[in-house]
């Protein structure tokens, strides 16, 4: 008897895993249910960081920012991270696509591609269409996945 009613509770819980109820983001969490739980972590950082990406794209750097760990905003107020992303224009970003995502318990390394428009000093570079690879590290941290600059 005990055997069935795990059987059925575990087709239950199965069942609930495999909803997205209407309205719900990917990764949002179920009542009663934790977060990690209903999309593949990798699934989860791989959303995180294009969402991020296309902040940057968008020149939104107040939504980037929402991207960065909760201990770099502590340190880091809004207006330091934008004079940071000012200081540092040598590039106008054009699109990142995420290539790879790779995760262990709590930390994820995200490669992207990101294709860009050179704005620096070296004039025979200026305005040209550039790509290069890059890589990310993501932590997990109060229940959600963060951008740990470095």
């Amino acid at each position: 008897m005990n055997r069935r009613i795990i059987s059925l509770f575990v087709l239950a819980l199965v069942g609930v895993i495999g909803c997205n109820p209407q309205g719900a983001e990917d990764g949002a969490a179920i009542e009663g249910l934790p977060k990690s739980g209903l999309v593949a972590k990798e699934q989860q950082v791989e959303k995180r960081a294009k969402s991020r990406w296309e902040a940057l794209i968008a020149q939104d750097v107040d939504k980037a920012y929402q991207y960065m760990t909760p201990g770099f905003r502590q340190v880091n107020t809004l207006d330091t991270y934008k004079a940071s992303r000012r200081a540092g224009g040598v590039a106008l970003w054009k699109s990142a696509d995420v290539e790879s995502v790779k995760c262990e318990e709590s930390i994820c390394t995200v490669k992207l591609k990101l294709t860009y428009i050179y704005m620096g000093s070296v004039g025979a570079l200026q305005g040209q269409e550039l790509s290069t690879t890059l890589t990310e590290k993501w932590i997990l941290s109060d229940g959600d996945w963060w951008f740990l600059s470095e």
